[in-house]
């Protein structure tokens, strides 16, 4: 039986060559996984493309326009969409004014951390930021550049936390009806920042700027606003002047005085 067999073609003896099935199968795969690899690298470069980066800028500036009061314009768009993007020429109109401009915007992020967790920015630097903050008879307009949820059909602006976001060379405008409050130029900032229900929250690793009155060398604290209520604590501030190292934590309750202690201790 052992003699025969081995004269005979193909698996024990029924015509089927074991190799060439495992050649087939091997080859139906080594074609099945080039056809994915194909369809994954088409993905890729299509993605990567101008076209499909103006197309993506225009869907960025449709979807913010449910959430903010004003239009965002983008002026150009590139890298990679799958892990970080950058934007140039970004802007805020917002009632017949500028009020947010920037230079260059870069994102970071983990597509899988977003969906399994939410929206979740691993870091966001902007570099040459310029905002205009100004208060009218309506109250501040920073108040109005989210839309509520009575103008989002129920939505409201959706939970956001950005682990790192960093400022490089920023510019803050602060007016009060028409009359220049503060001008603050030379604005760097490392910090966290995080929006959710029901309040929002910075926590600044540091942070520093030019004013014409004083320099702040160093700031460094945590900020919350919630239910009209701002809660400053771990405060530490370090400007130029003499005696000038600020610590403390204090709250402002909406229409109530405030409450909570701001020390201010004399540099050695």
């Amino acid at each position: 039986m052992a003699r025969a067999l081995q004269h005979r073609p193909g698996l024990l003896g029924v015509g089927v060559d074991p190799m060439a099935i495992v050649r087939r199968i091997a080859r139906y795969l080594g074609i099945a996984v080039l056809v994915v690899l194909c369809l994954i690298g088409a993905a890729l470069v299509t993605t990567q493309t101008g076209w499909f980066k103006d197309y993506l800028r225009g869907v960025v500036e449709r979807q913010a326009a449910q959430y903010l009061n004003g239009t965002l314009s983008i002026q150009r768009l590139q890298g990679s969409v799958l892990t970080g993007i950058e934007l140039d020429g970004v802007a805020l109109h917002h009632e017949g004014q500028t009020a947010v401009a920037i230079d260059k915007l870069f994102v970071a992020y983990e597509p899988i951390t977003m969906i399994r967790e939410g929206l979740i920015l691993r870091s966001l630097r902007l570099e040459g930021p310029t905002v205009l903050l100004q208060r009218d008879n309506a109250g501040w307009n920073f108040n109005r550049f989210v839309k509520t949820r009575k103008n989002t059909g129920g939505k409201g602006a959706p939970p956001l936390t950005i682990e790192t976001l960093s400022v490089s060379n920023g510019h803050v405008i602060v007016k009060d009806r028409g009359a220049l409050v503060e001008d603050i130029t030379s604005l760097n900032s490392t910090l966290r920042f995080a929006y959710h229900k029901p309040g929002i929250e910075f926590d600044i690793a540091q942070l520093s700027g030019r004013s014409p009155d004083v320099n702040i060398k160093k700031l460094a604290g945590n900020l919350r606003f919630e239910g009209g209520a701002t809660q400053v604590g771990d405060l530490s501030v370090e400007t130029d002047r003499k005696g000038n190292l600020w610590a403390g934590t204090v709250t402002f309750p909406e229409n109530a005085p405030p409450t909570g202690t701001i020390v201010k201790i004399k540099k050695k």
